[in-house]
Order: C-alpha cells, then structure tokens, then sequence
C-alpha cells in the first residue's frame, strides 16, 4: 500500500496596489458604449409617426375625414410623448422578450391618465374601443 504525503500549504499572494491611483477618464459620449446611438430628431420623429400611423387603424374609429386630419395633427404635434410613453409601458409590460403594451399596461395607463371613470367611460369601453383599433 502506497503512503499518501500532503504536501504543505503555499501562502495566498497578496495584492498589493500600485501607490499611484490612476487617474480615472472622465466619461463622454464619443467613448462610450452609445457613441454609435441615433438620437431623435424632427425628420426621424416624423418618419416614425408617418409608419405608425400607415400602420394604425384609426379609421376603423373615425369616420369623418376631417375629424381623422384633426386628430392626425393632434397626435403628430404629440407623437414624441406618445412614443416614449409606448417605449416605457411597453418594456414594464414585455413578456417573454416581446415588447409590446400588455393589457394590465394599458389598462394602468387609462387609470394614470384618468381616462376611466365609472360614470362616463368605463373599463369595459376602453377594452372594447382598444379591441376594435387592434383588430
């Protein structure tokens, strides 16, 4: 039978820091992890609201040509808060990787934004109004 010989412990290696700090690189765009980021601008911005608005079915709702063109200038001249407004309820409501405004979303948008209430507007017609722009 072969004998079993520990062999001892080697002492752990100590850090031990330079004595100068190094002087830290003040963080700025060009060098950064976003230097390549396409921020927003009046031309884009209205590009997206033009795709979108091709994309929606707002005249599944209003009818009257010049009610639509009212509301088109409306939610153009407010497209960037809506947007950002998609992009956050969008990311709390994502499941599964897919960004997209859920339901309970939506519904605590209506509630924040006090557009229900149980007198005149009611979650039930939001539901039906959403159901109809969707499909």
């Amino acid at each position: 039978m072969a004998k079993f010989i520990p062999e001892p412990r080697v002492p752990s290696k100590i850090y031990v820091p330079d004595e100068e700090e190094r002087v830290k690189t003040p963080w700025t765009l060009p060098i950064s992890l976003f230097k390549d980021y396409k921020f927003d601008n009046k031309a884009k911005l209205n590009k997206c609201f033009e795709f979108d608005w091709a994309s929606s079915k707002v005249e599944k709702v209003i009818k009257n040509p010049e009610m639509l063109a009212k509301c088109k200038e409306v939610m153009r001249a407010s497209y960037k808060r809506i947007r950002e407004s998609y992009k956050y309820y969008s990311a709390i409501g994502a499941s599964g990787g897919l960004f997209c405004v859920g339901q309970n979303a939506f519904t605590e948008f209506c509630q924040q934004a006090n557009l229900i209430n149980n007198t005149t507007f009611k979650l039930a017609d939001m539901d039906f109004n959403l159901k109809a722009v969707l499909y």
